[in-house]
């Protein structure tokens, strides 16, 4: 074993015996540590507590191998800047990127389709400059002919959706949206993350917005979800932390508690949770962050 091997083994062990302790011998602490599919992680910077987690996670090459074209799909959607807590922290999706590059990723792809001018969206995010020194290529999002339509007919609303071009052809498929508050649907998180993934987001706002935000899992469903929540504001508290996970609608689930929300108040996760994406478990959990401050 080399010396990063080695590193990386002592903290997944490390951090897994300071989760079994903070939990005790409950069934929570031994799911966590032993099928390592969730964690949330505060007190560090985003690219600290991403290491963290997806340490305990079993490392990135649980998700990423050799030669795979990996997309990232940030939260670059409106024209604001990393500290008003409304886009992905740059951090986090850089060091997301070198995460990939280091298990043998051959590309990894960033793209969003935004609300705002797409150029000035990607570029005060911050987003645009730190992936592309990361070796990332950032496409753009802006025009139909980056999109191929894709049907099926498992979907009661969304039989016809087209999706960007990149991340149809992706091996591997990373969400890494923000945690915010929305007014259309109450939170904005990994779920709704994933209508940047898609040319015609007003179809959605006429055919049931909820329902179609759950239904786009039925075509493509992220094996990674890096829940931002470093510039998350509930009251006067900073949240500051991060969730990694496998589980989409356990990540947006338990988001909605840091937000004060819970997971049965907000549509588009039930609606996930029931045509059988993830499960809203985790977010009636009380599970103790692995806090790295």
């Amino acid at each position: 074993m080399d010396r990063r091997g080695f590193i990386k083994s002592g903290l997944k062990a490390g951090v897994a015996t300071g989760i079994a302790a903070s939990f005790g011998s409950s069934a929570i602490a031994a799911k966590l540590s032993a099928n390592s599919n969730f964690v949330f992680v505060k007190g560090g910077l985003p690219d600290e507590m991403f290491d963290t987690g997806i340490t305990i996670l079993g490392g990135i090459e649980r998700f990423v191998s050799k030669g795979d074209n990996v997309v990232v799909k940030p939260d670059m959607s409106t024209d604001s800047y990393p500290e008003q807590g409304k886009t992905t922290h740059p951090l986090l999706v850089k060091q997301i990127i070198n995460s990939c590059y280091e298990a043998g990723a051959r590309k990894v792809m960033v793209f969003d389709h935004t609300y705002g001018p797409w150029t000035k969206c990607y570029k005060d995010s911050g987003i645009e400059r730190i992936a592309k020194d990361a070796f990332a290529r950032v496409l753009p999002a802006n025009n139909q002919r980056y999109y191929s339509e894709q049907q099926s007919t498992k979907p009661d609303k969304l039989r016809s959706v087209k999706i960007h071009n990149a991340l149809i052809r992706a091996d591997v498929f990373i969400n890494a949206p923000i945690l915010k508050y929305d007014q259309a649907t109450k939170i904005s998180a990994s779920l709704k993350n994933l209508m940047g993934c898609v040319w015609d987001r007003e179809f959605y706002d006429k055919n049931g917005l909820d329902q179609c935000i759950a239904e786009f899992l039925y075509y493509k469903k992220p094996q990674l979800t890096i829940l931002d929540a470093y510039f998350t504001s509930t009251g006067n508290r900073r949240i500051k932390s991060q969730i990694i996970t496998t589980d989409i609608v356990a990540a947006d689930a338990f988001g909605t508690k840091l937000l004060g929300f819970t997971p049965d108040n907000i549509g588009h996760i039930m609606k996930a949770n029931q045509l059988g994406f993830g499960r809203i478990t985790a977010g009636n959990m009380n599970i103790k962050p692995v806090d790295i401050g």
